[in-house]
């Protein structure tokens, strides 16, 4: 077996032609982790790493960017005046997240808290990160809470019935070509 590599013609926004293998702005590596698996937790005032949520990727070059997508499936059994955070991290470190302000918690997204302890909640959020580096790089999700229990991956309400699911989450992220 012989494996030939071919090039590629790409067209700039400015309709000139490039021919290679990849151009900056082109997506060049996409890895992911699903996690199906249920996860809980009744900590709070500090941050707690989701089993389970986090992917490596080892960008080519140090010019790189690596676009992460986070899907967060949960269900937030929080009463009047508690909150929950998450927030991404890139190894171990916040990243992605708001300016520090006061006492307010630095956060990526706020986790949604319905009515219902069988309801589900899907929150999304994305960070174009640049890690200036070609060493592998672990995202993960962390998670906040003031007060009450979320799970991830089902309802507070988990009765074993068909009123009743599982939910996946995602953490995928992207080299970009730089």
């Amino acid at each position: 077996d012989t494996t030939t590599q071919h090039d590629v013609l790409y067209f700039k926004k400015d309709g000139t032609a490039v021919v290679g293998s990849s151009v900056a702005g082109q997506v060049i590596q996409v890895v992911s982790t699903t996690k199906t698996d249920t996860f809980s937790t009744a900590t709070t005032g500090s941050w707690v790493a989701v089993t389970g949520l986090s992917q490596s990727i080892t960008p080519a070059s140090t010019s790189n960017k690596v676009l992460v997508k986070v899907v967060l499936t949960h269900d937030f059994n929080a009463a009047l005046g508690s909150a929950g955070f998450a927030r991404l991290t890139r190894g171990g470190v916040a990243i992605g997240v708001g300016d520090a302000a006061g006492s307010r918690t630095r956060a990526s997204f706020q986790l949604h808290s319905g009515p219902s302890a069988s309801e589900c909640y899907s929150e999304m959020f994305e960070f174009y990160d640049s890690p200036a580096s070609a060493s592998a790089q672990t995202y993960a999700v962390e998670v906040f809470l003031s007060a009450a229990t979320l799970y991830i991956g089902s309802t507070a309400n988990d009765t074993d019935n068909s009123s009743h699911g599982r939910f996946p989450s995602t953490i995928t992220c992207m080299e970009v070509k730089g």
